[in-house]
């Protein structure tokens, strides 16, 4: 006997329930309900017949293919808060002359008088790293003091904060694994940005020199917030390449109709004239003056001049190049 494969044994199986009713019960009700593993199909097509080779499918965006050529969305990439592309932080920190000495040191009369290798020794070059940022800091802050003392005021503590920030910035950058150094940055970022919103509300042509002096560009926070999402943008996009479009449209037709303005003119010119002689001729007023004449000679000539400074233009660049 022919022994049917399986897929045709499940095929045959689907023709024997597809054509299968039963009832049920539910709420009370006799409701009869016909069973079909296959309801997005026409009933009475041969897309089940054993025979039949085509695959049944839907096709949700008739022209997806033309969609994607004239409109393209990428999912914008979510930058981090802790990168100077989103906290603000345009420069990094001052480069330290390492062959200085200590700011300790400045006025040490010891200092000046000891030689090249104790000065040596001493200079930066052999400090500790964490003496070296101390040192970035002071530099930082020296920018923004009101006087040599000031260690309280706003201006310096922003300015500390901004030191610290791109300090920890270079190291998450070289350990992006440091998880708490992540945290520890988020949290300084949010402090140093509610400081300066409060010293904008306070102080704003302050605000501004202090955002020159560190180089800091202020993003406050936005007032509402919307999500990003794929079909909203696509209606966006599509929306402004309709109107792109349709500019596109009137202006190649606005064109169109400037090129024919010149010949239109002599048209409308040399109409006016035949029924003013004609109406001359049957000794009736005429329906055109000279002055509206006039009118229609002066915007030919216009046309004409700018036309003619066009066409000179044209051929200069032809000849320079």
């Amino acid at each position: 006997m022919f022994k049917m494969s399986a897929t045709l044994q499940r095929i045959q199986n689907s023709n024997v329930l597809y054509k299968l009713h039963f009832p049920i019960r539910e709420c009370g009700l006799n409701l009869n309900r016909q069973f079909s593993f296959f309801t997005t199909f026409d009933r009475n097509s041969d897309f089940l017949d054993a025979k039949c080779h085509r695959v049944p499918s839907r096709s949700f965006y008739k022209h997806e293919i033309e969609v994607k050529k004239r409109i393209q969305w990428q999912r914008p990439v979510k930058v981090p808060c802790i990168l100077p592309e989103k906290s603000g932080d345009l420069s990094g920190l001052p480069e330290l002359d390492l062959n200085k000495p200590p700011p300790l040191f400045d006025q040490s009369s010891e200092y000046q008088s000891a030689n090249k290798y104790v000065k040596a020794i001493l200079s930066l070059k052999f400090q500790y790293p964490s003496f070296l940022r101390e040192c970035k800091i002071k530099a930082v802050t020296d920018q923004v003091k009101r006087h040599n003392l000031d260690t309280n005021s706003v201006e310096v503590k922003i300015a500390k904060y901004t030191a610290i920030i791109r300090n920890m910035q270079v190291h998450y950058s070289k350990f992006p694994r440091d998880k708490k150094a992540r945290a520890d940055l988020k949290e300084i970022i949010e402090f140093r940005k509610k400081r300066m919103k409060l010293l904008r509300s306070l102080d704003y042509r302050r605000f501004e020199w202090l955002l020159e002096q560190l180089d800091l560009l202020y993003k406050p926070a936005p007032t509402s917030h919307e999500r990003v999402e794929r079909k909203k943008s696509m209606r966006w996009l599509a929306q402004e390449y309709i109107d792109n479009f349709k500019q596109q449209k009137l202006n190649e037709y606005r064109e169109k109709l400037d090129s024919q303005k010149q010949g239109f003119l002599e048209k409308k010119l040399a109409v006016m004239l035949s029924i003013v002689e004609e109406e001359k001729s049957f000794n009736v007023e005429p329906s055109f003056t000279s002055g509206d004449i006039a009118q229609v000679e002066e915007e030919l000539n216009k046309l004409k001049r700018e036309e003619g400074k066009d066409r000179s233009a044209s051929e200069v660049v032809k000849e320079v190049y």
